[in-house]
């Protein structure tokens, strides 16, 4: 069995189904090696529910594998929520509005697996900015 170490997660007031367990197993096999549905395996936590802070262990079961998993619930709501002020960006600016392909998909020379592609990013005023090749 293999699973993800350790879950964090932000504050939701919001949550209404909480963290699904299952999300954390990378893969289960039986004892010949063959995968296993990771519905099978036992969870020791019913739900984690996004809204209450804390870390919670949960043990994984399946046949006599056992594996433990942390998830923990942060506790700063608004983490990650900001206000976007656009007025420090300025006129002008290099504001990226999109990519142009130098060469297409659809031309008869493509090889996706060989061939390089460069793309060329423009300011909001269609002038390059950058470029980047793949």
């Amino acid at each position: 069995m293999s699973l993800v170490k350790s879950v964090s997660l932000v504050n939701n007031a919001l949550d209404t189904n909480g963290f699904v367990r299952t999300d954390a197993i990378n893969y289960v096999t039986d004892k010949h090696g063959s995968a296993v549905d990771v519905n099978s395996v036992k969870r020791s936590a019913d739900r984690i529910s996004e809204k209450t802070p804390g870390r919670y262990v949960v043990t994984y079961r399946y046949g006599k594998a056992s594996r433990k998993g942390t998830v923990t619930v942060r506790s700063d709501a608004n983490e990650g929520i900001s206000k976007a002020d656009d007025a420090k960006l300025g006129k002008g600016g290099n504001v990226g509005k999109t990519w142009f392909p130098h060469e297409l998909a659809f031309r008869s020379n493509y090889n996706a697996q060989g061939s390089s592609h460069a793309y060329v990013g423009t300011d909001k005023h269609g002038k390059k900015t950058a470029k980047l090749t793949t």
